[in-house]
């Protein structure tokens, strides 16, 4: 038997981001953590998730939010490192494999402009919609990672 004698839990001593072009007042209130919470790992990696999903809705495809302790005392320093990648924008949207479906159906299922910020989680998005709608075998939602992207959407009826 060894004898554990636990002292007080960690608290968060500072919260900082690396490698932002974004202002930090505007990613701070994402991570809804503040000097002096205790630490909490649930927390952080939940507040990692809404950096990521921001990113991502400004059209940042490839963004990795990468978190890392650092010790100050007795405590913790929250620090996130932010690997933003290029902004891409949505480019002009074509659709193949129509026969007897109308275009225009098609089109009002489609939540994206051209020189909308690309958000890739839309694509899956307008493919499940697309495949809802039960009138296609197949549906496949593509762009590539230049900017302006052109989205390709490839139905099997």
């Amino acid at each position: 038997m060894v004898p554990v004698k636990e002292g007080p839990p960690a608290v968060v001593r500072s919260l900082r981001f690396e490698g932002v072009s974004r202002p930090e007042d505007e990613l701070q209130p994402l991570m809804r953590i503040a000097p002096g919470d205790s630490y909490d790992r649930v927390a952080v990696n939940d507040a990692v998730q809404r950096v990521r999903d921001y990113y991502l809705k400004l059209g940042y495809p490839s963004v990795r939010v990468i978190p890392r302790l650092d010790t100050v005392g007795a405590d913790l320093a929250v620090v996130v490192r932010v690997v933003e990648g290029e902004p891409v924008v949505a480019g002009p949207i074509s659709i193949t494999g129509l026969h007897r479906t109308s275009a225009s159906l098609v089109r009002r299922q489609i939540n994206i402009k051209p020189g909308d910020p690309l958000d890739p989680r839309k694509l899956a998005e307008l493919e499940r919609r697309l495949l809802d709608l039960g009138i296609f075998s197949r549906a496949v939602v593509t762009a590539p990672a230049e900017s302006p992207a052109p989205i390709t959407i490839e139905l099997e009826e």
